[in-house]
């Protein structure tokens, strides 16, 4: 009995040291989504700083579309002001990484960036690492920064999907008893 309860005492702890290694380096997972809404943001209230918004939807032929809208503020003297800038395009994904041009909505400005998604296992966190390849990135505000996938995206995703599970079956009146779906 006593070997018993030391062998679970090891398994546990090498199971916490193992999730904290997880954790704390971010190992990706064989299959990343890159869909979703992901926000970068170090603004505080009179300090200045981003907040920048990538939105990750589906495109044809594989790829997927980028949407960056970023805000820089900053303070002029005693006045909070800021810069806004937005751009979108189309990237390939292979395998976690997606590299892609923004271009500006109706300018001529463009930004060619590299963005690195990771998913923290033990924590179910998604990020993405936002890199500017070209030499100059010209959409007023610069979408380089560690980004973290919403929660709201996600939850409303799941929401969805339950819903509409719950719109395709009928009560079921014992657990053990599959759900049937509802004759059309």
């Amino acid at each position: 009995m006593m070997i018993v309860k030391k062998t679970i005492n090891a398994l546990v702890q090498l199971a916490i040291v193992g999730s904290m290694y997880l954790v704390v380096c971010g190992v990706p997972s064989q299959t990343i989504n890159p869909v979703g809404s992901y926000i970068y943001k170090t603004y505080r209230k009179g300090k200045g700083g981003f907040e920048n918004h990538l939105t990750i939807t589906k495109a044809a032929r594989g790829k997927v579309h980028i949407s960056f809208e970023g805000t820089y503020f900053y303070m002029a003297g005693r006045d909070e002001t800021f810069h806004e800038g937005s751009g979108e395009g189309e990237g390939q994904v292979n395998g976690n990484v997606v590299t892609a041009t923004l271009s500006e909505e109706g300018g001529s400005g463009t930004c060619r960036i590299t963005l690195t998604f990771n998913e923290t296992l033990v924590t179910n966190e998604y990020t993405v690492t936002v890199k500017i390849k070209s030499a100059q990135c010209q959409l007023n505000v610069s979408p380089e920064g560690l980004y973290r996938k919403e929660a709201g995206s996600k939850r409303k995703t799941e929401a969805s999907a339950f819903a509409n599970s719950q719109e395709e079956c009928e009560p079921c009146p014992r657990l053990k008893v599959e759900c049937h779906l509802r004759p059309n």
